[in-house]
């Protein structure tokens, strides 16, 4: 039995930042954004003092940026400090 699979034209492939952003408490993020689209964060790598090593996070945030097709040096952002809501 032969099946059909049905194919599609690729049109335009939207260029894609990809970041890391670092907050107060020293976690991780790594931000991805298509262009036209939000920022979305890809992922977190959690900080602890007694257990977290600085360079070991950093090395595996950029790790992962890369996978996600950043090149070059990437871009590394402080997130702002958000009062608490009342």
């Amino acid at each position: 039995m032969s099946e059909t699979i049905e194919t599609a034209e690729i049109v335009a492939i939207s260029p894609t930042k990809v970041w890391i952003e670092s907050d107060f408490m020293g976690d991780k993020y790594v931000m991805i954004q298509h262009e036209g689209v939000e920022p979305f964060e890809w992922c977190r790598f959690g900080y602890h003092h007694a257990y977290t090593c600085n360079a070991t996070q950093w090395r595996e945030a950029e790790s992962m940026a890369r996978r996600l097709g950043a090149t070059g040096e990437i871009e590394r952002r402080n997130r702002p400090i958000k009062p608490p809501s009342t």
